[in-house]
């Protein structure tokens, strides 16, 4: 491909590879099999977002903020709970007692 400035440009590919150097030299698993990588990597994943629900219902997150000021942060109370289960019609909505809102 050319430039229209003289530079010869070349398309060059990007490998990805997960911060763990363990996941390379992990071997192929037979379906239904998790390899220790995919594991570790669920835990981690599990635990920080349990991490960030205690946070949330500790109150330990600052406000967003706006130009205008801070913003209501009582509806990441209700992140947590929530499920949306689909309907022919409408699709309904579903909170759980704890992340029911009462903010009024």
């Amino acid at each position: 491909m050319d430039d229209p400035n003289g530079y010869d440009l070349v398309t060059v590919p990007v490998n990805h590879t997960p911060d763990d150097p363990k996941h390379v030299s992990e071997t192929v698993c037979e379906a239904n099999e998790y390899g220790e990588f995919q594991i570790r990597r669920a835990v981690k994943f599990i635990q920080r977002t349990l991490d960030y629900k205690e946070a949330i219902y500790s109150h330990s997150i600052p406000a967003d903020r706006t130009k205008a000021g801070p913003l209501c942060m009582h509806q990441y109370n209700c992140i947590f709970g929530m499920t949306r289960i689909p309907r022919p019609e409408c699709d309904e909505l579903h909170q759980t007692a704890l992340s029911v809102n009462s903010h009024t």
